[in-house]
């Protein structure tokens, strides 16, 4: 088993919202830098980031992140607010070891066949792509959670 600690961000702090409730957050008394060091101290080598600006389309994370994750060795796993090609392949060409896309693959249905033709003969890339889909009780949630899809179970 390999377990990935996750770091949600938001407005520049390490929070955790309830439900994806950006109205129910606690916010951590610790800096981004501080939590990876955290992870990569007690030996972890692979860390999961949420943008959670990013995810309602504000990317004013996104630098200060950036500059944090290309000083440390860590592999990132980084979502939130992916909705294009060219994010996927600029996130990847930066050095971030894997993208998650999520809003698009649903509410997009050309995104999927699109992204795998673009990176289809690009090997390294296209196994570092990963699709994410938030679930809770029987609701697809998307858009920061902002959105949702009704999932009918037998």
């Amino acid at each position: 088993m390999y377990i990935i600690p996750a770091i949600d961000i938001l407005d520049g702090k390490v929070v955790r919202l309830r439900e994806g409730d950006y109205n129910q957050k606690t916010e951590y008394d610790v800096s981004i830098k501080e939590m990876i060091e955290r992870y990569r101290s007690n030996g972890t080598d692979f860390i999961h980031i949420i943008d959670l600006n990013g995810a309602k389309g504000d990317f004013s994370n996104q630098k200060t992140l950036f500059d944090i994750i290309k000083k440390t060795d860590m592999r990132v796993q980084y979502g939130g607010g992916i909705r294009t090609i060219d994010q996927v392949n600029n996130l990847l060409d930066s050095g971030i070891h894997r993208v998650i896309v999520g809003t698009q693959a649903i509410s997009n249905p050309d995104f999927l066949p699109d992204l795998s033709k673009a990176f289809a003969k690009k090997d390294d890339y296209a196994n570092r792509i990963v699709i994410a889909i938030d679930v809770l009780d029987e609701v697809i949630k998307y858009s920061g959670w902002i959105a949702q899809w009704k999932i009918f179970m037998n």
